[in-house]
């Protein structure tokens, strides 16, 4: 799509400057004679042309700035995401915990950093909101390739019935939530993350699997 559209942009700039070159100018510099019978409210058509050319042109040099503005702020922006976890705990009678590991991908810092992270029981097929949370009130800068590792563990140990509904993959543990930072272009930026655990075939490479992930803007 951005090829495209730079495409365009060249080719009304092109045609705009042939327009100046093989119409304008030759219109300007036409014997006076002619100028007489070739004039619209006092100024002459080749002028009128050649207005009209500059303005395609400056419209074509300003769509071509800005498109090299949004590349280069694609390409410097912070990216901030889930780069890993680690599981402890999940047997019964024990309380699981889970570290996350929260990255910036990108090549410039992540400013004013907040997040919120819970995790809980639910049925598998999701069929329900889980419950959101607030923002920790403290604020964190994170720079390229650096990474922090908040803890999440659940309010009680595993009993009998959660292992069961493990097991058979009816219900799973989720663990989601939210990370909220600004970009060096001083724009707000929004991750958000959701990842699961249980299902026979998960309990035994003891990973969480994504449910969802992605990133969008305010």
């Amino acid at each position: 799509m951005q090829k495209t559209t730079d495409d365009r942009i060249a080719l009304v700039a092109l045609i705009a400057f042939a327009a100046w070159l093989l119409i304008a100018l030759p219109l300007i510099y036409m014997p006076g004679e002619w100028h007489s019978h070739g004039e619209m409210i006092g100024v002459k058509y080749g002028e009128w042309l050649l207005f009209l050319a500059t303005m395609a042109l400056f419209w074509a040099t300003w769509r071509l700035v800005k498109g090299a503005d949004k590349t280069a702020e694609c390409q410097l922006r912070a990216y901030v995401g889930i780069a890993d976890h680690k599981l402890s705990g999940f047997a019964e009678n024990q309380i699981p915990k889970i570290i996350l590991h929260i990255k910036n991908f990108g090549q410039t810092p992540a400013r004013k950093l907040q997040y919120w992270a819970a995790s809980g029981f639910a049925s598998y097929p999701l069929n329900t909101q889980l419950p959101l949370q607030s923002f920790r009130p403290e604020t964190i800068s994170i720079f390229p390739s650096d990474n922090f590792s908040p803890v999440i563990t659940l309010a009680q140990p595993l009993n009998s019935a959660d292992m069961a509904g493990l097991q058979s993959g009816n219900r799973r543990l989720y663990v989601y939530g939210h990370i909220k930072y600004e970009d060096v272009f001083g724009q707000t930026r929004n991750t958000g993350f959701r990842l699961m655990y249980g299902g026979a075939d998960n309990l035994s490479i003891g990973r969480m699997l994504w449910a969802e992930a992605g990133s969008y803007d305010d």
